[in-house]
């Protein structure tokens, strides 16, 4: 029992392996999650990629500027906005698409317009405007979508996914080997091997298993040896009263042979026979007895 507990105390049990599993998933995903902000501040904030509101503020200060000075600059129309600028007769004077994926939005949101329709439409992420000067007329288009906005999502998916994918498999490689040398020990044991050592699994539920079959092999090998000795013992003790018996009986049948030879009375000769037949038949029960 000693060494069992000395054992014990290196194995780690299965709730402490499974809150280890989470707190480093969780460190993982805080880290990870640090990282990609700080990612996202330095390339949004920094300027080096544009952000979601970017393209609507600056699209929103061009048209504020032509407000106020009445004719759209084309110098300084923003990046990444597209625009068509009609004069005052509905005729297109000036053209600029940087998106040609949605220039057949802009030109029906244009035509929508003519009819009545509202000056201000929105798909999803997309914004269509009207913005209108003195002498001119112009229909804006821009995104609110930030620059690499879905390469950051699955980057962000898939190092999330790592973080908590490359744990577990930790973890079930660990469980799935300990229940293997569990499984191992059994089948030795069902094979009737009972001189196996019990294996170590790491894990103390595990061992607290394999400890209480080893128990119950312990016992059984004890009573198994206990059983053959005591049939060992009633083995000697059969044999001991089977050689009793022969001796006498073998000098008995030794002594009825010789007097039959030398006897010539049918009365004696059928009791002297009579004597010999029942020994053999007490010889042949103590061979049975041997057997």
């Amino acid at each position: 029992m000693e060494e069992r507990r000395v054992r014990k105390g290196k194995d780690v049990r299965l709730g402490t392996l499974l809150a280890r599993y989470v707190l480093i998933v969780a460190a993982l995903l805080i880290i990870s999650f640090i990282a990609f902000y700080k990612a996202i501040v330095y390339f949004y904030t920094g300027g080096r990629w544009r952000n979601a509101n970017q393209s609507e503020n600056e699209a929103m200060a061009w048209a504020n500027e032509s407000a106020e000075t009445g004719y759209f600059n084309r110098d300084t129309i923003p990046e990444d906005v597209d625009v068509i600028i009609d004069d005052a007769d509905g005729n297109e004077v000036f053209r600029i698409i940087c998106n040609p994926e949605y220039e057949n939005y802009l030109n029906s949101f244009r035509e929508a317009i003519k009819k009545g329709d509202a000056p201000v439409a929105r798909a999803r992420q997309e914004f269509f405007r009207q913005i209108t000067t003195t002498h001119e007329t112009a229909y804006v288009h821009y995104s609110v979508t930030a620059e690499n906005e879905g390469l950051l999502s699955i980057a962000i998916i898939f190092v999330g996914v790592l973080d908590v994918l490359i744990p577990t498999i930790f973890l079930i490689r660990r469980i799935r080997k300990s229940i293997s040398s569990v499984s191992e020990y059994a089948k030795q044991i069902t094979a009737e091997n009972l001189s196996g050592e019990p294996v170590r699994s790491g894990i103390r539920e595990m061992n607290e298993i394999v400890d209480a079959v080893d128990f119950m092999k312990e016992n059984l090998v004890k009573s198994m040896e206990d059983k053959w000795a005591d049939e060992q013992k009633k083995r000697d003790e059969k044999a001991q009263i089977a050689h009793d018996l022969k001796t006498p009986l073998t000098i008995i049948r030794g002594n009825a042979d010789l007097l039959l030879e030398n006897c010539h009375n049918d009365d004696d000769r059928e009791a002297i026979e009579t004597i010999i037949k029942n020994s053999e038949r007490i010889a042949q029960s103590v061979l049975d007895i041997l057997e």
